[in-house]
């Protein structure tokens, strides 16, 4: 038999895993923030918007995404390091 070989560029099928184990993983820690801390992450890491069209879209202060963005980063950060156990 012929063995094709695999592209460089090709992920690997347990990196494919990974990866959606990870993002399942994320998502979750998501579901534990405060709907606004929420509301902006995914806003700024999903869809990719600047804390000024956050700001505009939620009719708020550009300072106020911005400190939600910290406090909410901080928080996905202790939760992954906890495992998610301090809720």
């Amino acid at each position: 038999e012929e063995i094709e070989e695999v592209e460089a560029s090709d992920p690997l099928p347990i990196d494919i895993v990974l990866a959606k184990e990870r993002k399942r993983e994320i998502s979750d820690y998501l579901k534990m923030l405060s709907e606004e801390q929420k509301e902006v992450i995914i806003l700024k890491y999903y869809h990719g918007l600047k804390a000024k069209e956050i700001a505009n879209i939620l009719d708020c202060r550009a300072a106020t995404i911005k400190s939600r963005l910290r406090l909410g980063i901080r928080k996905l950060q202790e939760l992954m390091r906890e495992g998610g156990k301090n809720e």
